[in-house]
């Protein structure tokens, strides 16, 4: 029998959670003050995340979707990369995606004899990869004559702000 669990119940054991937190930090404490959580609803995310990292603990919430909360992302990251199930269907994404659709351009190519930017072809491939494992669609935008796709463009225009929100120094 599988257990489903909800919006609400994930709702409430999180704040069970935050309770439990709060009542460790101040059992022994003589000026309890029990609306914590009240409190701290401005920065609950902060507030969770100490908790989680104070206790060391990593929950794996099993429901429709699993959620992981962790005080460690790495942790999260970690997981999902040596599951056998994710590294199996990663390896078949892109020997798919390689046969159907990165060799097909890169023949048409040749054959036209017309020069490609590659650096576009592995977007377009890496983007196709990305949507195929996370949304289970293929949007295609690595075919022959690379019709425009709007959220490919979107996804590069996106990577380009993280790249230069995370990795360029502020004095650029």
């Amino acid at each position: 029998m599988a257990i489903t669990l909800g919006f609400t119940e994930i709702v409430l054991a999180f704040f069970s959670f935050l309770f439990e937190f709060e009542w460790r930090q101040t059992r022994n404490a003589s000026d309890r003050n029990w609306p914590v959580l009240l409190q701290n609803a401005r920065r609950i995310h902060e507030y969770a995340t100490q908790g989680l990292t104070q206790s060391g603990w990593t929950y794996n919430v099993k429901g429709p979707s699993p959620i992981w909360t962790s005080s460690s992302p790495r942790k999260i990251f970690h997981s999902l990369i040596k599951n056998n199930k994710y590294e199996s269907a990663l390896v078949g994404t892109i020997n798919k995606k390689v046969e159907n659709g990165l060799i097909p351009v890169l023949d048409h190519a040749s054959e036209l004899e017309k020069t490609l930017d590659l650096q576009e072809v592995f977007q377009r491939f890496t983007f196709d990869n990305i949507c195929q494992l996370v949304l289970g669609s293929n949007l295609a935008s690595l075919s022959v004559g690379f019709p425009p796709n709007e959220y490919e463009q979107a996804y590069n225009k996106f990577e380009e702000a993280i790249f230069y929100r995370q990795i360029v120094p502020e004095s650029c």
